[in-house]
């Protein structure tokens, strides 16, 4: 009897955890300036590099909200793109991607 309870209390908690991340997964996505969709996925990116890459941004963004700008970034890994996505808060860059990455058969849609 005694075990079927604890079985009972951790499911309890286990929904409550996923219901506080579920809160601020939606609270971070009306943080930001974008569609639903775009913000769903800019916040799971941001989560990713925060936690895998230990991202850390130091000072604030000083890419501009509206009109052009050029990032040069050295690229010493693929992930570089996620990085420089979460560091900007406020905008997607646009991406120049060689023909030979941009059509893979599995990922070919993402690219676009």
């Amino acid at each position: 009897m005694l075990a079927s309870a604890w079985g009972w209390w951790i499911l309890i908690a286990g929904l409550a955890a996923g219901g506080l991340a579920g809160l601020g997964l939606l609270a971070a996505m009306r943080r930001t300036p974008f569609p639903p969709l775009l913000a769903f996925w800019w916040v799971m990116n941001r989560l990713y590099c925060r936690w895998w890459f230990r991202l850390r941004l130091l000072g604030e963004c000083t890419v501009p909200a509206e009109g052009p700008v050029i990032v040069a970034a050295n690229h010493t890994c693929g992930i570089d793109p996620l990085l420089v996505i979460a560091c900007i808060p406020h905008r997607i860059p646009a991406y120049l991607v060689a023909e030979e990455y941009a059509n893979p058969p599995l990922v070919g849609g993402l690219m676009k």
